[in-house]
């Protein structure tokens, strides 16, 4: 089915409606916490313009957060001579980037509802993919390769791209275990298995989810035409372009 522009309308349509019925169920996505989401929204900026006083004190006063800084900067990886009990030590021994990453990774984690038993893929081959698509996209924001995006917005979008698939196996999974089938025989991408048999792609239901997270719209719009950069509006193209071409480069996505 090719991407016109009255395919696209209904595409979103349909992902809209299934963002709804996923954000209603028994099995739903909450709103991430305020707090979080100011932790995400410094946590994207380049690390030379995050401010590391109001980042320690958003982390201070999240048990969460604050208990995950401490346990990685603790852990056999990071573990050095003295054990490590504040914030501003164990930022300082993780380093600000892996700090960044950590934090990212974490909030969207704890975010989302957890796997079932699927034959397609496990709940850890799901998050181990979208981490080292994280990493690997965030590497395309560098200074070097004149990108004009911004690598935490890069990293989300590479952490994010695959919660339409999450959601499809959560509450289609027999669907969405069709659409694998199917792909693999016929050896076609699987978006266009998907808008066969869903009408629509994972990458548009992933971003009516983060949408309702007040996400940033460069990194909404590059996960919802991921896997057809070439459809996104003008603006949004190199995102999706970067998201997808790091995809790729992981896995086939």
């Amino acid at each position: 089915m090719p991407h016109s522009e009255k395919n696209l309308l209904q595409e979103q349509t349909i992902a809209n409606s299934m963002a709804l019925d996923s954000m209603l169920s028994k099995i739903s996505i909450p709103p991430i916490p305020a707090n979080r989401l100011q932790v995400l929204e410094i946590v994207r900026q380049p690390n030379d313009k995050i401010n590391i006083d109001v980042l320690t004190r958003l982390l201070s006063v999240d048990p969460g957060l604050f208990a995950m800084m401490l346990q990685v900067a603790n852990s056999s990886y990071y573990r050095g001579i003295e054990k490590i009990n504040s914030l501003r030590g164990a930022i300082t021994r993780i380093g600000l980037s892996d700090t960044v990453n950590s934090i990212s990774f974490f909030c969207v984690k704890n975010a989302l509802p957890p796997l079932p038993p699927l034959k397609i893929f496990s709940h850890e081959d799901y998050w181990a993919f979208s981490w080292t698509s994280a990493m690997a996209a965030r590497r395309l924001g560098h200074p070097n390769l004149g990108m004009n995006l911004i690598p935490g917005e890069l990293y989300m979008g590479g952490l994010l791209h695959g919660i339409g698939k999450l959601m499809m196996a959560i509450h289609y999974p027999e669907k969405l275990e069709k659409c694998f089938v199917k792909a693999n025989r016929t050896k076609q991408p699987l978006y266009k298995v998907e808008q066969e048999v869903f009408g629509t792609i994972d990458g548009f239901l992933a971003a009516k989810i983060m949408n309702s997270w007040n996400l940033p719209d460069n990194i909404c719009m590059g996960v919802a035409y991921y896997q057809i950069p070439e459809a996104a509006p003008a603006q949004y193209r190199e995102m999706a372009g970067c998201v997808s071409l790091k995809l790729k480069a992981t896995h086939t996505a």
